[in-house]
């Protein structure tokens, strides 16, 4: 994979390389009985268990972006960016106790609620609640003090939440995001996708460093899993 800038990116394929690598050196779910049909989890659900599924959504989601981005739906593309950006932050929040930071009661309560089967219907019915979810800023917060100091970066906090509240636009369909499906030359709305925008050199690059996020997130993840050379390779 290459682009206008020629910044060295690997191709797709390494990340799905390196994810079968990884796979290989944890155990694989296996079929259990939920609500009388069969599905498949985890015998351990525990952080590196998490750490495997949240990396398997990251790398699927780059493929994801890849068809997108060269069919030109560009604001499909940046909410997709949104959830790639939220994975990031959630496997360097997991896995940073594995590497001397503190494991705090806000991890053991995201576990609890990330490997919780969905409710059914006439459970939610009768006490409709979401499924919990950490606020993002405590996510932020706490990687903010991933440094030897354990002082927290405002800048780090306050670039992270920008571009979450920039790509929310794409998310909740905002105004000035939606019209930049406009096409002045053709004076109509682009609806099967918009390859001719003049945004899309600047979408390539933007999704340019979600590559570079995942080869940090193969990193990480294989050092957890002790898968050395994949780290050393990363």
């Amino acid at each position: 994979m290459s682009n206008s800038d020629d910044r060295p990116i690997p191709p797709l394929r390494w990340y799905t390389s390196a994810f079968e690598q990884l796979q290989n050196e944890h155990p694989l779910p296996q079929p259990q009985s939920v609500r009388e049909k069969t599905a498949f989890r985890f015998e351990k659900e525990n952080i590196e268990a998490a750490l495997l599924l949240k990396l398997a959504r990251y790398i699927s989601s780059l493929h994801a972006g890849q068809l997108l981005l060269a069919q030109g739906f560009l604001q499909e593309l940046s909410t997709l960016q949104r959830t790639l950006d939220e994975i990031h932050e959630d496997i360097l929040f997991l896995g940073m106790p594995f590497f001397g930071f503190s494991k705090t009661e806000d991890h053991q309560r995201y576990l609890q609620n990330f490997w919780a089967n969905e409710p059914e219907f006439r459970e939610f019915s009768g006490h409709q609640r979401n499924r919990w979810s950490i606020p993002r800023k405590t996510v932020r917060r706490y990687l903010s003090q991933v440094n030897p100091e354990r002082a927290t970066d405002h800048s780090a906090i306050a670039v992270s939440a920008y571009l979450s509240r920039l790509y929310s636009g794409y998310l909740h369909a905002a105004a000035p995001q939606l019209l930049e499906l406009y096409d002045p030359k053709r004076r109509s709305f682009r609806l099967t996708g918009y390859p001719e925008s003049s945004l899309l050199k600047d979408h390539r690059h933007d999704f340019d460093n979600q590559f570079f996020r995942g080869v940090l997130c193969v990193s990480f993840v294989a050092r957890i899993l002790s898968a050395d050379q994949l780290a050393a390779e990363a």
